[in-house]
């Protein structure tokens, strides 16, 4: 099953993308947008086979629109992803959608086939692991394993050249990687890095004699230009922070600077744009009634706003308005609105609706603020690293509880708590939440995706007091992590994100599911390649 772990922070806290999913929308988009390169974003048809969840939840994740989209060429934050596949049967492409069952194979993944204005097809099989982070896993048969994060050129050659291709591919210039694999049909080599790896360089390659095939696919994820990854733990984080005699953030503005080639203002006016997104989204929230894409669960921060209006909060102001803005910013989200994934979509709710609300409320310096949020990306990395952020791999304790512990550890951070206090609130809020299994009603991230990142948020708000109190977690950070991994892969596959089981196989959800297959959302074949 594939993963990747050279995760940055802004793919922890980010993209600012269109909802409703992450990992279902956003990443499809990536994955469409790789494939859409291949057929020179013009293709004259797109087939699209979907494993695993996503037989069950694509349309309802809007994941075919958003494989089309990329296709098309949209970005993640572009709003006619919700029209994709309109647009592109209007334009005269076949679109087609079926289910297809692969063995060992990621829960989430992805096969796209292409055929350009030539008629040549082009096959890409890839995987949308958690947060809009992919892996591409295969190209026409030839095995890759790329996270979209460098440009890179691939193909096959003669095995008799491998050498004598090296001194032609190591000459684009340093900081490059250069991967040989024997393959059944020849040897595979691929390059990937920065500015020197581009179509020109793609072009020369081709020209080579002992060449047999070549192909450029530019990174559709945040550049990394290190290859270095990100601490494995949380105790060596927080090691080396104490180290520095610095807070955790400042170790983490550092890393990210570091392997993004960036100056540290620059990472952090990134996530200023970030912040911004995050306090847009629960200003769009309450401004109106969104029309969710299930219309199940809407219009619920307008009657929390009302409630809270009316005097009649019963633990003071502020955790109402906690509740309120959480609420906001996941029915944009379930409207197809532009969010900032924390770490996930389907989690986006909790951390502008803990980070901002409270920081409003107490007076606390926006920079501060911004700079507590790079605390939470770290824990994040972390857990993606060790455990997952996916709920099709471990459930919505890898999701909403991952935004709850990151909230909690930024909340914690802000609020002046050394770094032992940050993993203790870390602890404890993946610990209360432990278990919390994936089963979102008729597909939909409505019920309860929107309830929890509430309870997510109070949940991040209650450990980061505690915390701060001097509650001492007991069980370290990085073993709840653990516990967390395990417990996910002890979860059966009923109750991660395929309606199996759950609150999406109550009498009531099947109802509602029944109600959307009737208006031709479901999927009605399974096929093969």
């Amino acid at each position: 099953m594939p993963t990747s772990s050279n995760y940055g922070v802004f793919d922890i806290i980010g993209p600012i993308m269109i909802g409703p999913s992450s990992s279902h929308t956003a990443g499809a988009v990536r994955i469409g947008l790789v494939s859409g390169q291949l057929c020179g974003f013009n293709p004259k048809a797109i087939t699209v086979f979907f494993h695993g969840s996503l037989k069950s939840t694509y349309s309802t994740h809007k994941t075919d629109a958003g494989v089309v989209a990329g296709v098309l060429g949209f970005p993640v934050d572009d709003d006619r992803i919700k029209c994709s596949i309109e647009l592109a049967r209007s334009s005269g492409i076949q679109v087609e959608f079926n289910g297809i069952e692969l063995k060992d194979a990621h829960p989430s993944t992805i096969i796209v086939k292409t055929m350009d204005a030539e008629g040549k097809e082009c096959v890409l099989r890839a995987s949308t692991i958690g947060g809009g982070n992919i892996v591409i896993e295969e190209v026409d048969g030839i095995k890759l394993l790329l996270d979209g994060k460098q440009n890179c050129i691939f193909g096959l050659t003669e095995a008799k050249d491998v050498e004598l291709l090296k001194k032609e591919v190591l000459g684009l210039g340093n900081g490059n990687t250069v991967d040989f694999e024997k393959q059944q049909n020849g040897f595979m080599f691929k390059i990937c890095g920065g500015e020197t790896v581009d179509p020109e360089a793609a072009q020369n390659i081709a020209s080579l004699a002992y060449v047999r095939s070549v192909k450029f696919i530019k990174a559709v994820m945040p550049i990394v230009i290190s290859s270095r990854h990100f601490y494995s733990t949380c105790k060596e984080l927080m090691d080396i922070s104490v180290k520095n005699n610095c807070q955790m953030s400042d170790t983490i503005i550092q890393f990210e600077a570091e392997c993004s080639g960036r100056s540290a203002e620059a990472v952090i006016d990134e996530m200023r744009q970030i912040y911004v997104a995050m306090r847009q989204s629960i200003v769009k929230g309450n401004e109106k009634e969104s029309e969710l894409l299930g219309n199940m669960f809407k219009g619920n921060a307008k009657r929390m706003d009302s409630f809270i209006k009316a005097g009649k909060s019963i633990c003071g102001t502020t955790l109402s308005e906690v509740t309120r803005n959480a609420l906001a910013v996941m029915e944009v989200n379930g409207s197809m609105g532009r969010i900032v994934a924390c770490p996930t979509a389907g989690s986006a709710g909790t951390m502008p609706a803990t980070v901002i609300t409270l920081a409003e409320k107490n007076s606390i310096p926006e920079e501060k603020a911004i700079k507590a949020l790079f605390t939470g990306a770290g824990i994040g990395i972390i857990v993606a690293q060790n455990a997952s952020i996916s709920g099709a791999v471990g459930g919505c304790q890898a999701e909403c509880g991952t935004a709850s512990a990151l909230s909690a550890a930024a909340l914690t951070e802000m609020f002046g708590g050394n770094c032992s206090m940050v993993l203790s609130s870390v602890a404890l809020a993946l610990g209360n939440v432990m278990g919390m299994v994936c089963d979102p009603v008729a597909g939909m991230v409505e019920i309860p995706c929107i309830q929890r990142n509430v309870l997510a948020a109070a949940n991040a708000i209650v450990s980061a007091e505690m915390a701060l109190a001097g509650v001492d977690s007991v069980i370290p950070a990085d073993e709840v992590i653990g516990a967390m991994d395990e417990v996910g892969k002890l979860m059966p596959v009923s109750l991660k994100d395929t309606l199996g089981a759950g609150l999406s196989n109550s009498p009531t959800a099947r109802r509602f599911q029944s109600q959307i297959n009737k208006n031709g959302n479901a999927l009605t074949t399974t096929a093969t390649l």
